[in-house]
């Protein structure tokens, strides 16, 4: 999938630059030889960088996912008392 169209950046290209070692969008770009040109990836890209040090904070903890709490359904609360 296209991260950035205007450097036709794929996500294997950037996550491949954040891998190397880009913790910033610029870096990525600095990565590829280019820079950013609309600027419309930047937040993608952002997402992507803070997703990949969340990811390497959780394996150096020895996890490899976040917990997620226990959801409850909306519908289970929202159930009629019984008349009885």
């Amino acid at each position: 999938m296209y991260v950035c169209l205007c450097n036709a950046l794929s996500d294997d290209a950037v996550n491949g630059a954040i891998d190397a070692g880009a913790a910033t969008e610029d870096r990525v770009y600095a990565h590829h030889g280019c820079e950013a040109v609309c600027g419309r990836c930047k937040p993608t890209i952002r997402s992507m960088i803070d997703a990949h040090a969340h990811a390497d904070g959780l394996e150096a903890e020895g996890r490899t996912h976040e917990p997620q709490p226990y959801a409850f359904s909306a519908y289970a609360s929202s159930a009629p008392a019984s008349a009885e």
